[in-house]
């Protein structure tokens, strides 16, 4: 849950739920966090049994989880899009931790699961001096954007966790998707 403030401040995290299924459809991960109270839980199924932990954390309003990344992204983006920003991630490693990150823009290229030129952005944590170590264990995750639609999210790739499975989304264009089905009444 997004909650906006003004049309000059970026809309702030409220809530925020996410589950994880296997292919069977049974819960294996989930995620929730009052973005007000600072509560923030992260559950693991791990050999049939739940594995909670919780964490009450000072959660500034530069504060973003899940796909809401995508939120100052987009609006740094079209307003400087040469310049890295940084924000935090709350995210699970594997309890709730608050991350400060920063995210790069590219040159402008093509994205194998998207036409036209888009713009790549490198998501990553930023730990100061010891990013040099630790930056081969650290879970990677990049997005792209349109420049040419408003910079609209058109995809992104993430790794949940070192060595996890990558994850791969992307838009289908408007042109490309399947045209919407005529409404059937009774």
């Amino acid at each position: 849950l997004i909650e906006s403030r003004s049309a000059h401040q970026m809309p702030v995290m409220a809530d925020y739920y996410h589950g994880f299924f296997n292919p069977g459809g049974v819960l294996t991960r989930e995620v929730k966090a009052n973005f007000r109270t600072g509560k923030a839980s992260c559950t693991e199924l791990v050999d049939g049994l739940e594995q909670v932990y919780n964490e009450t954390l000072d959660l500034p309003a530069d504060t973003y989880a899940g796909s809401a990344l995508i939120i100052p992204l987009q609006n740094h983006l079209s307003a400087n899009p040469t310049e890295p920003v940084q924000f935090h991630d709350l995210s699970c490693a594997p309890g709730p931790k608050l991350f400060n990150v920063q995210a790069t823009g590219t040159e402008m290229m093509r994205w194998d699961h998207y036409p036209g030129k888009t713009m790549e952005v490198e998501i990553k944590p930023a730990f100061g001096w010891i990013d040099v170590v630790i930056a081969p264990f650290i879970p990677k995750m990049r997005a792209w954007f349109n420049p040419a639609d408003n910079w609209n999210f058109v995809g992104g790739e993430i790794t949940r966790y070192y060595r996890g499975p990558e994850i791969i989304m992307a838009r289908v264009p408007p042109s490309e998707a399947s045209p919407a089905k005529p409404a059937t009444h009774p």
